[in-house]
This record gives structure tokens, sequence and C-alpha cells, in this order.
């Protein structure tokens, strides 16, 4: 499959039939420079039907039963005119073209505020989802691709040697091949926390590379940032897993934002003073309110509901 992203959804039914049509009839026997330009006239007569095709002959290339052609018959239209036979040839593969786009195009998979998934890809490989996150899926022959294109997941992914796994996160590349990582998208920095086995870190960066051991994590700046790699402790590193937020030295400002992603009911900080605070613990995700009433109990400030938000409000009293 070619590494363009397909939305079939957005590609008209009546496109992909007349696509799968007229790759049997070029891959048929009666192909001539007639049948040629009415395909070109037809391909150029509306950009999706250039879609169309593309999509259908990336599934033909895939999928090895796809192949099995009867002769049809000659154009008799400025377009294309079918036999009764040639019609149902093209009928079935128009079918399992249908079918088999669900399974081959990319596809994406979502969480909602709050909520985690757990997903088995066609290769056995797990993906859990963390707190409002989305992966695309794409895989082919060669190479199987998933792009984070928010929030965080867990990989932990089937060995297969002759195909690499890779995770691409906003330039960044993670490659695999039987091993279990954790991958987080941030508006400022990208990590990458190596659970077990051994992953390569292509950073798009001078084509610097990086390869990680067990334990540790990479963080990258977004915008041009420095690059470092720890061991931060794996507990925390995946505390998520178990519905909490784990918190070591974090300024208030940031805990904030941390607790914001599980929950819809969003907490702020009134004043700098607190937002400099120092928040150390585990919190069970999605539970703002307590948060904040621990938060204020610790630190002498109040709690107070306003606009929908719960406000942290006052200065500390140490």
């Amino acid at each position: 499959m070619s590494g363009n992203t397909h939305d079939e959804a957005k590609i008209p039914q009546d496109s992909l039939a007349e696509a799968g049509v007229w790759l049997a009839r070029l891959k048929g026997p009666s192909r001539d420079k007639k049948l040629e330009a009415g395909f070109r006239e037809w391909l150029h007569a509306s950009p999706m039907n250039a879609r169309a095709f593309e999509a259908t002959t990336d599934v033909w290339q895939e999928a090895a039963g796809l192949r099995r052609i009867v002769p049809m018959v000659p154009i008799r239209g400025p377009w294309f005119l079918f036999s009764r036979s040639a019609v149902a040839t093209a009928v079935a593969f128009v079918a399992v073209v249908a079918v088999a786009i669900g399974f081959l195009l990319p596809r994406g998979i979502t969480t909602a505020i709050g909520e985690q998934r757990t997903v088995r890809l066609e290769d056995g490989t797990h993906v859990v989802l963390n707190t409002s996150s989305r992966v695309l899926v794409n895989y082919d022959r060669a190479q199987r691709r998933v792009e984070l294109q928010e929030g965080e997941a867990l990989f932990e992914v089937a060995a297969q040697a002759s195909r690499p796994f890779i995770v691409g996160v906003n330039g960044l590349e993670v490659r695999a091949l039987g091993t279990s990582f954790v991958v987080r998208r941030d508006a400022t920095v990208l990590t990458v926390v190596l659970i077990d086995g051994k992953v390569s870190i292509a950073t798009g960066r001078g084509g610097q590379e990086i390869t990680l051991t067990p334990g540790e994590r990479l963080a990258m700046a977004r915008e041009g940032g420095g690059i470092t790699v720890d061991r931060p402790s794996m507990d925390r590193s995946l505390a998520w897993r178990h519905g909490q937020v784990s918190l070591d030295d974090t300024p208030l400002r940031e805990a904030v934002e941390e607790m914001n992603r599980y929950s819809t009911l969003e907490l702020r900080v009134q004043s700098a003073r607190a937002g400099d605070l120092l928040v150390n613990g585990l919190f069970q995700a999605g539970d703002s309110r307590r948060f904040a009433e621990a938060v204020a109990l610790t630190y002498g400030l109040k709690v107070i509901e306003q606009d929908g938000q719960l406000v942290l409000i006052g200065n500390p009293t140490h």
C-alpha cells in the first residue's frame, strides 16, 4: 500500500465501484489504446475518481485473492459498456474491494476525555490509548506504521522481524520489532518511555538517532529545543494504566494541566505564586475536585466554582 492516507468515508461509493471496474478491465486481456483513452477521460473527470482508483489499486496489490479476472467485452461507449458476465465480475470485484478497503486503509482509533481503550491490531500488537488520544493505523507488507496524532499510548508490539513496527509523532519516529513502550504527545514536548525490549528513535534533527534501553525515557521539545534521556520511576510513568496521576515535584500549574486531561471539570490556578507550588503524590485520574481540595488544604488555598470551573484562589501560607 502506498504511504498516502486515504479517507475512504469521503470517497463516493460510485467512484469506488467505477474504479474497481476500470482496474479489472486494465488488468484484463482486452486492454488497448481505446480502453486506455476512456480510462484517462474517466480519471480526469473528477478528483474523486483519481483518489478512488489509487485506493482500489492499493487494495488490489495487497489482496492476492483479487487477481482472478475473466475476459471483458470491448468498449462500446465513451466510457464503458459490459456484458452480463463482465458486470457480474466487476460487481464481485467491487464488493471484495469495498470490504478490503475497510481493513487495509488507515483507520483512526480514539478515546474521549477520561476514557482508556485497549485495541488488538491484526498482527497481535496491543495498543492501550490513554485519555483524549488518537492514533492512525496504517499497515502494509513492508512495515507496520502507527501515527500518534494526539495524547498518549502504550504499545505492546508483536515481533515480526521482516516487518518493523514504527510509531510516528510530529516528526519523531520510534522503530521497534518486539517490545513495549509508551509514546506521549504534549503541547510542548514529545516523550518515549521504553518498558521492555529495544527501540531506535529517529529524531528528525540532522539525522540524529537514539537507542533506548529498558527504563529509559527520551524527551524532545517540539519547537526545536533540546533532547534529554533519563530514567524515571516506571511505576510513576505507568500510573495512568491504573487510573492514577503521578506527580513528582510538579509545579501546580502543570499538575492542573495534567489533571485536566482526565476530566471535563476544568481546574484553574488564579495566582502565579500558587502556580509555582510543587505537588507530589498519586491522585485519582478524573477526580479534579478531590485533587483541588487536597492541594488547598495543604497550602492554605481556597476552592471556588466559577463559570463551570474549579478555581484555586489565594496565596499559599507556606
